[in-house]
């Protein structure tokens, strides 16, 4: 008896050993931090909680960085060497969230627009950017407001393809709701805007980032998990979301971008507050967690953001920025993280083009999802009998073109041409 007793704690402390190194948790708690090669700080700043990427129509290297701190109210506008170009002082007061957008149609002429929350005034600004100066010029007509009455908390931009249109996104402070706004050509140069959406359910969100190559709309709930909307027709929809997190995320669950790759892949980067961590999940579905990195300096982190674009010498294969909790934010060469996590390095990446053909002009409808040319499940275009990410792959790769092959190639509606309304039907039927 006493043989099998021992034997059976031999084998039940074995289980618990096994059971806590393979724990998220625990093992994130070994993670070597790189080392930022550069700390953006101006000698004013205080708290620069967020930060933007400009990149440069021209000469990639004459990029930008653009922090917002909340705490003095100033935008700050590095070069990529670390010193200010300019410091921004028109805020309205509390600069939250920034973000950038390209080409926005404003008096006949495509500007590049930065824009972020007033986070006490519950109102949005908009600024244009200068290429030649690389300046930035307050162009919003100062009644973009974030109804209802609550202060503003996290904020992000929004192009989408079908209807062509701007959005920004809102979430309000104390788990209030999140509100969507059109951005439109105000007349005189500037531009306004007006709610379309609005909806509630969630608790504090502040981290929110948006795929315009594919139509959804990533939000942080600090409290975790991250809520992924579909955004296809313009208008968010609440009731798509689809949860990501797999048990790594640590709240509070902060900052949140992307890696926008040539080919509309990439990976979703998140800042684990909790434990100063970044999680990389695929940009694809199903969303599968690539691996957690640390910054040496960096903690309490809450906006991060990251490029794919060859920078020039001084971020030859893009870069990964991160706030440290205080006054500055740091650098970390993307092909650092790429290599130790065996992570796609793709300059190729345009921000204002080449990064995918548009969506037809038009609303994509809700379709009902007609059985595929070759029989199976509608949406499963490599017949594993599954609709999952690689029925997505095959869709994205055969995009905006003429097949003749149908389902294998992505052309779920059969009409010989691989576009949008074939991705609705992937969407209406994935995990099934």
């Amino acid at each position: 008896m006493a043989q099998k007793i021992l034997i059976f704690l031999i084998l039940f402390i074995s289980f618990i050993l096994n059971f806590s190194t393979s724990s998220p948790t625990l093992a994130q708690s070994n993670v070597s931090p790189y080392s930022a090669t550069k700390i953006y700080k101006n000698s004013t700043a205080s708290n620069q909680d967020d930060m933007a990427i400009w990149i440069h129509p021209t000469d990639k290297s004459k990029s930008t960085l653009i922090g917002s701190d909340k705490v003095n109210g100033n935008v700050y506008v590095y070069d990529l060497s670390g010193s200010t170009i300019q410091t921004v002082t028109d805020t309205g007061g509390q600069p939250g969230n920034i973000d950038v957008r390209y080409n926005f149609p404003l008096s006949g002429q495509l500007v590049d627009i930065v824009a972020f929350n007033d986070r006490g005034g519950g109102i949005i600004r908009v600024f244009k950017v200068d290429p030649q100066s690389r300046t930035l010029t307050r162009i919003d007509n100062g009644s973009i407001t974030t109804s209802p009455a609550i202060p503003n908390y996290g904020f992000a931009l929004y192009y989408n393809k079908t209807s062509q249109k701007f959005y920004a996104f809102a979430s309000k402070d104390n788990g209030g709701p999140v509100v969507q706004i059109e951005l439109t050509d105000a007349g005189g140069a500037k531009i306004g805007g007006s709610v379309v959406k609005s909806w509630t359910g969630w608790t504090q969100t502040e981290g929110i980032v948006a795929d315009d190559d594919h139509g959804f709309v990533f939000f942080a709930v600090e409290a975790k998990p991250i809520h992924k909307l579909n955004c296809q027709t313009g208008i968010c929809d609440p009731n798509s979301s689809v949860d990501i997190d797999g048990g790594f995320l640590n709240a509070d669950v902060e900052g949140i971008t992307l890696y926008r790759t040539a080919n509309q892949s990439g990976y979703l980067l998140v800042s684990s507050q909790g434990a100063s961590e970044f999680e990389i999940y695929d940009r694809l579905p199903p969303h599968a967690h690539k691996g957690v990195f640390k910054i040496s300096l960096s903690s309490s982190t809450d906006g991060i953001d990251v490029t794919s674009v060859n920078l020039g010498s001084a971020y030859p294969q893009g870069v990964f920025l991160a706030h440290s909790g205080g006054a500055s934010f740091l650098a970390v060469p993307w092909q650092y993280i790429a290599q130790q996590f065996n992570l796609t390095i793709d300059t190729n990446w345009n921000p204002r083009g080449n990064g995918g053909s548009p969506w037809p002009t038009g609303t994509l409808p809700t379709l009902s999802s007609p059985p595929p040319t070759g029989g199976g499940k509608p949406g499963d275009a490599n017949g594993d009998g599954l609709v999952d990410g690689p029925d997505y792959v095959i869709w994205l790769n055969h995009y905006n073109q003429s097949v003749s092959n149908g389902v294998a190639s992505g052309d779920f509606d059969g009409n010989g041409f691989v576009d949008g309304p074939d991705y609705v039907i992937w969407l209406n039927n994935y995990g099934k």
